[in-house]
């Protein structure tokens, strides 16, 4: 399945989160350190967020270099 979620975008961040959280709540921690290596190998990044308040709405706005 770990193939499969990284293999199928693997430019998208949260694929190697979830596989990644999946590992540790496993208890599969080496596992998880080698999501996180093949993450890193990749240059995929966390994409940037910021968070604005108005007066009676709240948005989220996510940038990403794609």
């Amino acid at each position: 399945m770990g193939e499969c979620v990284t293999e199928l975008n693997p430019e998208n961040f949260a694929g190697y989160v979830l596989l990644s959280n999946t590992h540790a709540t496993t208890g599969t921690w080496d596992l998880r350190e080698n999501v996180q290596q093949l993450r890193k190998k990749r240059g995929v990044k966390k994409p940037a967020q910021s968070h604005v308040d108005g007066s009676e709405e709240r948005g989220a706005y996510i940038c990403s270099s794609h």
